[in-house]
């Protein structure tokens, strides 16, 4: 639920963006954000139960 609402929340100024740089030059920064912010998640600290809470 929080993953959607941060999404949706800057949905209208990435448009916007998109817009003016080009959708695919967004798209990608985009793409290498979302690449960038998975692989620092495969380095939690915790394990087990504690893990990724």
């Amino acid at each position: 639920m929080g993953y959607r609402l941060v999404q949706a929340v800057p949905v209208v100024t990435v448009g916007r963006l998109g817009d003016m740089y080009g959708r695919v030059r967004i798209y990608n920064s985009g793409f290498a954000v979302f690449t960038f912010a998975s692989v620092l998640l495969s380095f939690d600290p915790f394990d087990g139960g504690r893990g990724a809470m």
